[in-house]
């Protein structure tokens, strides 16, 4: 019979849209330490606590620590009291540059991580045809060594005028990919393209806003640089969502980790983001 994880606990992060899913089972009381930190941030977030028979205890005698180079840079700090069956949430500063080496430690355990550098000339060209979908096409310059794993995060961002050119409203709204990760084998005919396909009416299309008769639309693509284990927990949850929904009995979803002494997951990205202006919509 397929073993369901024992919780799931979204971790929102400070200063991006990133999500974390932690799950553990351990019967012994082992330390958890979580983290998805975002190079280009200067506040980071992590989780740490305990594992105890498929639940997740703060700890109040576990304080992260944060090395760069070897040294000391920073001592997270807990944010708010703790809150039953979830680790406790710390943040700290710190900046980030590519090709650090960091260690992430609590206790006894410890993740030690390689800063990425962002993904290398980020270009985008759309084709727009009159009927059917459109076609984002993103370039990446194929980076030397090993093979790269990248994840992408489309948005169409959307501006209402009135007839004499002024703003009325504005949002921005996440696109569905139906692969937003890939690694760097798509590039090997030379081209270092990946293509997505976007419904039109995501772009040419709004809400109806009094007075409005222009809509603005343009199409931002966020693409960061992921490790191995980062690329692999996010391919993780994409199975786990998709089992989950379905009656068919599986195997239980293996998340990788990375802490020694303890559980858990901690990754750092590069991201770089691009926009690409798909024009002006009537609205009839």
């Amino acid at each position: 019979m397929r073993k369901f994880l024992p919780f799931l606990l979204p971790l929102a992060l400070a200063a991006c849209e990133k999500t974390v899913y932690p799950t553990f089972d351990t019967p012994e009381r082992m330390p958890i330490l979580l983290g998805d930190l975002h190079a280009a941030d200067s506040v980071h977030t992590l989780w740490c606590g305990y594992s105890l028979t498929g639940r997740a205890v703060a700890a109040d005698d576990l304080h992260p620590e944060i090395q760069i180079g070897g040294k000391v840079a920073a001592t997270a700090v807990a944010q708010g009291s703790p809150q039953e069956n979830r680790p406790q949430e710390y943040r700290f500063l710190a900046q980030f540059r590519p090709g650090d080496e960091v260690v992430v430690s609590a206790g006894q355990a410890s993740a030690r991580l390689t800063v990425p550098a962002a993904p290398d000339t980020l270009s985008l060209q759309m084709d727009m045809p009159e009927e059917g979908p459109f076609r984002l096409h993103v370039t990446l310059r194929e980076p030397p060594g090993d093979e790269a794993c990248y994840q992408a995060a489309l948005a169409v961002l959307k501006k209402w005028y009135d007839a004499s050119g002024r703003l009325l409203f504005l949002s921005r709204t996440s696109l569905e990919s139906a692969q937003p990760l890939f690694t760097d084998i798509p590039f090997h005919d030379g081209t270092g393209r990946r293509t997505f396909v976007i419904d039109r009416q995501d772009v040419t299309e709004g809400r109806t806003i009094s007075g409005a008769v222009r809509l603005h639309s343009e199409v931002v693509c966020r693409v960061s640089t992921l490790s191995r284990n980062g690329f692999s927990w996010r391919q993780a949850w994409i199975s786990y969502e998709a089992e989950s929904l379905s009656w068919y009995m599986a195997d239980p979803v293996r998340f990788p980790e990375n802490v020694e002494g303890g559980h858990g997951l901690v990754d750092i990205s590069a991201d770089v983001e691009r926009t690409f202006v798909a024009g002006d919509f009537p609205i009839p």
